[in-house]
């Protein structure tokens, strides 16, 4: 028994010994066996039962595998049922969040059935009924009212949120959030009735809760009609901003500047600054744009943070001829659009809100291909409630660089999609750019004859009669003298401003044509002085000095020019024909070829650089120029040039 047990001391493994140890122990314990032989026994016997042993360990390791396996799917499952749980959960509460969420804005209009005598039930014309055409007629005023403001700045808004509500009995998401609104959004609740009264009338009558209530009456043919005055009542209630712009839009200003000044003299708080603005808009076209600027100013003042205030001081500056300033206030205005809520306007407009502003920028340095680029994006963005012709915008910049078709096609067009705020003052601008279309094409006759179109539109609208000076006056007065009747073009001009720098421009040219050369420097100099940031009057100065002969003088004017305006194509030009005149023709073809980058469809400066490469002896290059110049619109005098230069010698 002890030699049996030393033997199986001798071979047995240590369950923490290695492979290689345990061979080593068999090996010696069989070393040992041969001079032993009574070891052999217990020797083979120990091995069979290892053997065993093994076997029994590899069965129990494959049940253990099977259950590991099963553990870890069964783990798995656990943890992906978890997960599944967990994002049911957030989900959940993501919906419940954002139910919450929508319920707590504020505003939202909710129009309950109507309280409807038994009559009128059984022809059809229930509360519900009621309600439902309510709602058709005031949604069909939301969609008309075309406004840049923001709906975060309304005190009370509902847009698109507005809807017949019929109350239900069973629990439901829908009463859920029916409720979350009340307690969290507060609508504004529209009740009513209609009561028959003596002499067989209808009273219709609407109340949007503590803000008052409206009743029209009649009988039961003009119910339509009765529909769309309480309607008018209840927008005038709820929301009296959108509600003045609606009127205007549709031709009533005097009412829509009531309800404009009502909302700035008693409305809340916050709407008080946007009273006053529709209030100024209103002005132009009554009392004039000097009644709308003031009060401009006075909206920025109380609202320092409203862009539309400082937008519309911008656009006024830029169409009284105040380049300099008009400048300065866009540039003002631009940090306002990245300010709360985008400075009171809808996020949608506010990319097209920094094209309108880089567009008067350009257009007040000269930059005038860029500024058409970029009023054409502008109008293509569809109504923004702007009280400007974005049509006559495109126009005025296609002409001032030269695009004569362009401005042509931009005419021809069917009417912009653009809303009519300010309707006389779209009228105005579509007339102003008509009469400049004529004025490029040198048709005197038809610049004098459209006078008639402003003289109506003054009388039906007086305020924009101030705008004459600017709008219609300076190119009236050019075509008279052009015609040479001198003197109505100067008593055109008398009364004009002391700070238009059209006016003061083209009273200058006028000047200038009646060979009163010192009288237009003085002019100039005035213009000068007044706007030294632009270019405009440099570049006019330069042209005048440079017809006189006086060539070092103009080229001096034009490089001011040049440094106040680096993308207006007309100094550049004007440049180049100075030093052609000097023989300097590599010169004048770099100026022309610069010029012609910033007004590439003016056949003029083809013309020009064309004659200069001809002079060069680049006579490939002169005559793609001349092919160009041959395409586009050219004066009488320049097409007879062409002719010359383009025929074989």
């Amino acid at each position: 028994m002890t030699e049996k047990l030393d033997a199986e001391t001798a071979v047995a493994p240590s369950t923490n010994a290695d492979s290689s140890a345990s061979t080593l122990g068999i090996a010696l314990a069989f070393d040992e066996a041969r001079d032993r032989p009574e070891l052999a026994t217990p020797l083979i016997d120990y091995l069979g039962d290892q053997r065993a042993f093994i076997a029994d360990q590899r069965h129990h390791l494959k049940e253990q595998f099977k259950h590991l396996r099963l553990a870890i799917l069964s783990e798995r499952f656990s943890i992906a049922l978890r997960a599944l749980t967990a994002l049911v959960g957030l989900i959940f509460a993501a919906g419940l969040t954002f139910m919450i969420w929508d319920a707590a804005q504020p505003g939202g209009l909710v129009i309950e059935p109507f309280s409807v005598p038994p009559d009128l039930v059984e022809q059809g014309l229930s509360g519900k009924v009621v309600a439902s055409k309510l709602l058709d007629v005031l949604g069909t005023m939301q969609a008309q009212t075309d406004s840049q403001r923001n709906p975060k700045t309304y005190a009370n808004y509902w847009a698109d949120d507005i809807k017949v509500e019929i109350p239900e009995t069973s629990i439901s998401i829908s009463e859920l959030n029916r409720y979350l609104r009340e307690q969290l959004g507060h609508p504004t609740h529209i009740t009513g009735e209609i009561v028959h009264s003596p002499g067989g009338q209808l009273d219709l009558t609407a109340r949007a809760g503590s803000a008052g209530s409206g009743t029209a009456s009649g009988s039961q043919a003009e119910f339509e009609a009765l529909i769309g005055k309480v309607a008018e009542s209840i927008y005038r209630m709820t929301e009296p901003y959108r509600y003045s712009v609606w009127l205007r839009e549709h031709g009533r200003i005097d009412e829509g500047m009531a309800v404009a000044k009502e909302l700035a003299h008693r409305g809340p708080a916050r709407e008080r600054p946007w009273g006053y603005l529709g209030w100024a808009n209103s002005l132009e076209e009554t009392e004039g744009y000097a009644a709308r600027l003031n009060m401009m100013r006075q909206v920025a003042y109380m609202a320092p943070d409203m862009y539309l205030a400082r937008d519309n001081i911008c656009l006024i500056e830029d169409k009284i001829s105040l380049p300099g300033q008009a400048v300065r206030d866009c540039r003002a205005a631009a940090p306002l659009l990245a300010g709360a809520a985008n400075g009171g306007i809808r996020d949608d407009v506010v990319p097209i809100a920094q094209l309108r502003l880089q567009a008067l920028i350009d257009q007040n340095f000269g930059a005038f291909h860029d500024a058409s680029q970029l009023w054409n994006k502008v109008l293509e963005f569809g109504p923004q409630g702007t009280t400007y012709s974005l049509s006559a915008m495109v126009t005025h910049a296609q002409l001032a660089e030269h695009d004569l078709a362009g401005a042509r096609s931009t005419m021809e067009a069917p009417e912009e999609p653009e809303g009519s705020l300010n309707a006389g003052s779209h009228a105005l601008d579509r007339a102003w750019a008509a009469m400049l279309s004529a004025f490029a094409a040198e048709q005197w006759e038809v610049v004098i004859e459209s006078d008639a179109v402003f003289q109506s539109l003054y009388l039906q609208y007086p305020g924009l009669r101030s705008y004459a000076f600017v709008r219609e006056l300076p190119w009236l007065a050019i075509a008279h003298a052009q015609l040479g009747n001198f003197s109505a073009a100067e008593l055109l001009l008398r009364n004009g401003p002391e700070d238009c720098d059209i006016c003061l421009r083209t009273r200058a040219r006028i000047a200038e044509m009646q060979k009163q050369h010192a009288r237009a420097d003085a002019l100039f100099a005035s213009a000068v002085q007044r706007q030294p940031e632009t270019p405009f009057a440099y570049a006019d100065w330069g042209a005048t000095l440079l017809a006189r002969g006086d060539i070092e003088g103009a080229i001096a004017k034009l490089k001011l020019a040049h440094q106040k305006g680096p993308r207006f194509a007309e100094p550049l030009e004007s440049w180049g024909e100075a030093l052609m005149r000097q023989g300097k023709f590599s010169a004048a073809a770099a100026k022309f070829s610069a010029a012609k980058d910033f007004a590439p469809r003016w056949g003029h400066i083809h013309l020009r650089l064309g004659e200069t490469l001809l002079k060069l002896g680049d006579g490939d290059g002169a005559r793609k120029e001349f092919g160009i110049a041959a395409s586009l619109d050219l004066s009488a005098p320049d097409r007879s040039e062409l002719n010359k230069l383009s025929s074989p010698p």
